[in-house]
């Protein structure tokens, strides 16, 4: 099953190393390294326990903001 994700077209994956500001960060969307492989997988493994976001839901505001009438930002 696609993710909405791979729907949109915007799954693109990343080794971050030892960063985690975004800089210098390896795109490896399509790599077929084994230890880029195994990354994917643990990763899907980990997305597998989480329930898939709905289309409709992406940009949506979270409940918390709606009860208290306040707009979510995205960082």
């Amino acid at each position: 099953m696609k993710s909405n994700l791979e729907y949109l077209g915007a799954e693109q994956f990343f080794d971050c190393g030892d960063s985690r500001d975004g800089t210098g960060y390896k795109k490896v969307t399509g790599s077929t390294e084994p230890e880029v492989k195994a990354a994917r997988a643990r990763f899907a493994g980990i997305l597998a326990t989480m329930p898939a976001p709905v289309a409709h839901d992406i940009g949506a505001q979270p409940a918390a903001a709606k009860k208290n009438n306040k707009k979510a930002t995205v960082p």
